[in-house]
């Protein structure tokens, strides 16, 4: 049984866009209230189907678009595939991507009435959590999993005071005719270092005008850790 219980003063959807894949169902919400930020997962994926390589591409894809928000993240759902089996391929597979994201698996016991780990709770790695006993099945074939969840709102993102331009009022069309009545088109020097020189003054003194520096709080969280500097520069 999958459920998520908090008192809560803003609890919205993910965008359905983020969500629509044909190996597994699931329900994704931003569940925010002072001092608790979380976004929570809800996956279901047929049992008596067999695990497929398109489950794992679709999962990475979610994991990849979720996990790097600046908040707690729990995934909680029927998973149907046997962790508990360290030769299981599937569970190397989805332990894999778990790393990837620096996400652990918090179920160790059976969650299924003959004997396998089916129910899955997942979290950050970091994330404080009390898994509570998971009993044998009573109402169904499958266990109930609880646990508490420390979710505070500022456990992932740090802030800081930092200068940064003001593009939001960035006018390019003005800028761009005021580039082009400048030096830089109706006075450059010959000499490259004088250009060089002009080149920097002007556009400086253009963006000082425009978009002026302010002093702002920037809130910075770390990224999946294959987020390196080659998907920056791509970016």
């Amino acid at each position: 049984m999958a459920s998520v219980c908090c008192t809560t003063q803003r609890c919205t959807a993910i965008a359905s866009t983020c969500l629509e894949f044909s190996s597994f169902e699931a329900i994704c919400v931003n569940i925010h209230r002072v001092g608790f930020h979380a976004v929570v997962i809800v996956v279901y994926r047929s049992g008596p189907k067999a695990v497929t390589q398109a489950f794992f591409d679709d999962y990475a894809d979610l994991m990849e678009r979720l996990a790097t928000r600046l908040c707690s993240l729990i995934v909680v759902g029927d998973f149907n595939i046997h962790v508990d089996v360290v030769t299981n391929d599937d569970a190397s597979k989805l332990a894999d991507i778990l790393s990837v994201h620096d996400l652990r698996q918090r179920v160790d016991t059976p969650t299924h009435c003959q004997g396998h780990t089916l129910y899955l709770f997942i979290t950050r790695r970091d994330q404080s959590v009390n898994m509570l006993p998971i009993d044998p099945p009573l109402l169904s074939d499958h266990s109930s999993v609880v646990a508490d969840v420390h979710c505070a709102s500022s456990s992932r993102a740090s802030v800081s005071l930092r200068q940064v331009r003001n593009w939001r009022g960035f006018d390019i069309d003005v800028f761009a005719d005021n580039v082009r009545q400048s030096d830089l088109f109706t006075q450059l020097p010959a000499d490259v270092s004088e250009a060089f020189n002009c080149y920097d003054r002007t556009l400086m003194t253009l963006l000082d005008k425009y978009a002026p520096m302010e002093t702002k709080n920037i809130r910075t969280g770390s990224s999946a850790r294959w987020y390196d500097s080659e998907c920056r520069a791509m970016r």
